[in-house]
Order: structure tokens, then sequence, then C-alpha cells
């Protein structure tokens, strides 16, 4: 493992943790791991995890800022032992299921956010036509009932053809709902494709550095 001296004195931006870290003489280790999720589409996420001389976990944030300062000096051959080992290894597991947690809820984000367009889409489209045939029924019903009982025949021809007419009208609503049902299904079966894609989730963990650090 190596041992990396950043320097913190010379930093521009003047980060208030890390100089806090550097004046009290705090040292520590930093773990990187490449997680990989394979659910609705590929994640990769690095995950930071690190540990003080006092035992105490560093947020990856203050990591990442560390990660950005200038390398003063660099060594080899530098060991950790079982306890801090153990300390780091629990930060690590940690910031991955952390990690898997922010996955999942943008994964959750998205599916409800796919259910509610379904939703629209039925409550824009699909139901007010199911309402304008239901009119549609209700009108040939009634003007069909009124020309069989209407004496004047001139009178009944003009109920017949607008009989005719609002049964046109009333097929060619029928096949607009057909194709309409037809892509609601469809988004549907995707969405449940995404859903158990979800659940199937594979997730896969490599170990790219692990270097104790110091602060200068």
């Amino acid at each position: 493992m190596d041992e990396i001296v950043f320097d913190v004195t010379n930093n521009a931006l003047k980060e208030t943790v890390l100089q806090d870290m550097m004046h009290s003489g705090i040292f520590g280790w930093c773990n990187c791991r490449l997680l990989t999720i394979d659910s609705l589409e590929k994640e990769e996420y690095l995950v930071l995890s690190g540990l003080d001389s006092n035992g105490n976990s560093v947020s990856q944030e203050t990591l990442k800022k560390m990660l950005g300062l200038n390398i003063v000096s660099e060594k080899f051959g530098v060991s950790l032992d079982a306890s801090q080992k153990d300390k780091l290894d629990e930060a690590v597991n940690t910031n991955i299921e952390k990690t898997k947690q922010l996955s999942n809820n943008r994964n959750a984000t998205f599916i409800q956010e796919e259910i509610d367009k379904i939703d629209s889409y039925n409550a824009d489209k699909i139901l007010p036509l199911e309402k304008e045939l239901k009119s549609l029924d209700e009108d040939i019903k009634r003007l069909t009932k009124e020309s069989m009982t209407e004496a004047d025949l001139q009178r009944s021809l003009l109920l017949q053809e607008e009989v005719q007419k609002l049964s046109k009208a009333r097929t060619q609503k029928r096949i607009q709902l057909f194709a309409l049902q037809d892509e609601l299904e469809q988004r549907r079966a995707e969405l449940i494709a995404k859903l158990k894609a979800r659940l199937s989730a594979v997730c896969n963990i490599d170990d790219l550095f692990l270097f104790k650090w110091r602060l200068t």
C-alpha cells in the first residue's frame, strides 16, 4: 500500500475540514471501489471510503476534496493493521449499501414516473373516449326506438339515417379505442419488464485502490 502526502497549505480553496485535520495531525486511509449495478440500465458508482487515525469514518465529500489536492510526496510499502482494516471495511460496506439505496431510490422514482404516465394516458385519452362511446350507444338506442314508433315515414327515414351516421361514428371510435388500449397494454408490458429487471439487479464490486494519506 502507498502513503500519499497531500498539500493542504497551498490549496487556493482553503478547505476548512482538511485544514483542521492537518493542524490536528490526523492521517488516515482511503479505499475506492467501483460499484456496478445492472438493472434498468448499467450504473457505475465510484465509492470512496475513509478512516482517520482516530478511528472515525471520513466522508466521501471530504475524500473527493482531498483527491483534488496536489501530491507532495508518495511512499511505497505501508501496511494496515487488522483492527484498522476491520474498521475501514465496515466503512466501505456502509457506503456501498448507501450507494445501492441511492440507486434503488433513483429507479423507484423512474418507475413511479412511468406509472404516472400510464395513469395520465388512461385518464386523458381512453376514459374520455369510453364516455363518448357510451353517449353514442345511448343516442343510437334512443333514436332507434324513436324511429320504430314514428308514424311519419319521412321522419322515420331521417331518424334511421341519423342512426346510421352515429353507428359509423361509433365504429370509428371503437377502432380508435382499441388502438389506444393496445398502446396502453404495450406500455404496461414495458413497465413490467422494467420492474422485473429491477428485481433481478446484479451488483459487482471492484477494488480500485487503497492508500494511506497524510496532510501538510
